[in-house]
């Protein structure tokens, strides 16, 4: 049976190192204009270069984004360790040079490549504070690898991605929250709304994705363990394309407070590395999922990874409301309500612990 246990993510990071508290705007930390390093926000310039250099300037700072339209040739390199980006209403950051009708990112936190000026392997880049930006024409919004330590929060976008952390390529993330992500609109190709790749200990909390993304996933947690995902909201256009949740290849992730409809598959848990197939290699995810509803969509959950826990899950309108993979098993189904009445396979049942709510349309 599942191992259920608090995530060293809530035990350990709290939410609320000091660092984030100055941040957010104690006196003690001080601030610096984008307009003092040349920056516009006109809508019109490229203030690429001049947010460079005040980037370039802001570790141990707040970094002020005036309201302004602030166009972008390419990304933004932050790799200044205790800083701050502080943006709010009416600061839209806008990319405007396609590369093969591919669009850039905008902030880029953190740099993966010596030969570029960052530091390789490793952790580099730590306690970093972001808040309050709209991006529009960009390829992900804000880029975080090789960084721990680092708060998102109040970030928006129209185009592909809104937020990542990690480059799925190297364990290069720790201590990540991302914190009220918006989509204000479909996303132009499959991209993601908001996921964290190779990261440990991670918190995404307060989701708003009710615009289609096409074939990919609205949240995602790549190669990641000790992790909470909360709050999602996630429409998709079509039942036989998309996901809301997936949890790819990861441990001990807790997903909650989340309503999905209309997408191919609800929350997912599988693994699809080879290390994770064959006789004796199944995976033994130690996820959480529930409580939170998936409706008017093929499958609601999808197992296929072996010791979960599957707790007030709620499912109406969906072809399936439990769909098992050939792996899974030592799966706990308890306290849900399944409208459809729908477990596929049922062979898969046997192999799995089944708990439904006594008069109930639950679990067969």
């Amino acid at each position: 049976m599942p191992c259920v246990r608090t995530p060293r993510f809530l035990q350990g990071l709290c939410l609320c190192a000091p660092f984030l508290l100055q941040a957010a705007g104690h006196p003690s930390l001080p601030t610096i204009n984008v307009r003092d390093f040349g920056a516009t926000g006109d809508g019109e310039t490229d203030d690429r270069a001049a947010l460079q250099r005040a980037f370039h300037a802001a570790a141990g700072r707040c970094l002020l984004f005036p309201p302004g339209e602030y166009r972008i040739s390419g990304y933004v390199e932050l790799l200044a360790s205790g800083s701050c980006l502080l943006g709010g209403p009416g600061v839209v950051i806008r990319n405007t040079t396609p590369l093969l009708g591919v669009p850039k990112d905008g902030f880029r936190i953190g740099n993966p490549s010596p030969r570029d000026g960052g530091a390789g392997k490793g952790i580099a880049h730590s306690d970093i504070y972001i808040s309050g930006f709209h991006f529009t024409g960009t390829r992900m919004g804000i880029w975080i690898v090789y960084s721990r330590r680092v708060t998102v929060e109040n970030i928006s976008t129209d185009g592909y991605a809104a937020v990542a952390a990690g480059n799925d390529t190297d364990d290069d993330c720790e201590d990540i929250i991302f914190r009220n992500i918006t989509r204000t609109g479909p996303s132009p190709a499959d991209w993601y709304t908001a996921a964290v790749f190779k990261t440990r200990r991670f918190l995404i909390d307060g989701v708003l994705s009710p615009y289609p993304n096409g074939n990919s996933m609205h949240v995602a947690a790549a190669n990641s363990e000790d992790g909470l995902i909360s709050n999602v909201i996630a429409h998709g256009d079509s039942r036989a394309r998309g996901s809301g949740i997936e949890l790819i290849d990861s441990r001990a992730v807790t997903v909650t407070a989340f309503q999905i409809r209309n997408v191919k598959k609800g929350v997912v848990a599988y693994c699809g590395r080879p290390y994770c197939t064959g006789p004796g290699r199944r995976l033994e995810s130690h996820h959480v999922i529930g409580p939170g509803s998936v409706r008017d969509s093929t499958d609601a959950i999808f197992l296929y990874t072996a010791k979960n826990l599957v707790t007030g899950v709620l499912t109406t309108g969906n072809q399936t409301s439990l769909r098992f993979g050939a792996d899974a098993r030592d799966n706990l189904i308890s306290g849900c309500y399944f409208q459809e009445r729908a477990v596929a396979p049922k062979e898969a049942i046997s192999r799995n612990s089944l708990t439904p709510i006594p008069g109930a349309a639950s679990v067969r």
